[in-house]
């Protein structure tokens, strides 16, 4: 995802994946006060949360590249900011599943969103640092969802499935 954030002392959601069935969140991957997080729920009731945080706020009004990748099969959340590992944890688990809607840029964001790839599989360290500053084509293999912001007349947001 490439985002140029326009105010970093609120919270906000750059891609959440609501599990309604118990009103948590699957995934989400935000900012808290202009820090990177990865937050994955787990458990029949959501009982387990896992959080990866970047450890520093990221500079306001710059184009930046925030990666999280997830793997079912060991459970780690890793999240990267322009293509360098800032941290991992482990979801002990399985991930809540949903069928609600992917949502990006919810809950009153302010910026833009410039690129968002969603994968079927988990991206590796050298796959996001070889492809953080290239522009996805849409015919990557496993690349399931591409969307690009692209301004309408009207002043909002409009975005395609390239993918």
């Amino acid at each position: 995802m490439r985002a140029e954030v326009g105010d970093r002392s609120a919270d906000q959601r750059l891609l959440v994946k609501p599990d309604g069935s118990n009103e948590t969140t699957a995934y989400a991957l935000s900012l808290s006060n202009g820090q990177p997080v990865f937050t994955v729920t787990g458990g029949v009731d959501g009982s387990e949360t896992q959080t990866v945080n970047h450890g520093a706020a990221i500079d306001n009004g710059l184009w930046r590249h925030v990666a999280a990748s997830f793997d079912g099969g060991t459970g780690l959340l890793s999240l990267y900011v322009d293509g360098r590992l800032s941290g991992t944890t482990t979801l002990t688990s399985a991930l809540n599943t949903s069928s609600d809607d992917l949502l990006l840029g919810a809950n009153g964001f302010i910026g833009d969103l410039a690129e968002t790839r969603l994968w079927s599989t988990a991206r590796s360290a050298q796959e996001i640092q070889d492809s953080y500053e290239l522009a996805a084509s849409g015919s990557e293999s496993g690349l399931v969802a591409l969307w690009r912001g692209v301004e309408d007349p009207d002043g909002g947001t409009v975005v395609h499935d390239l993918a």
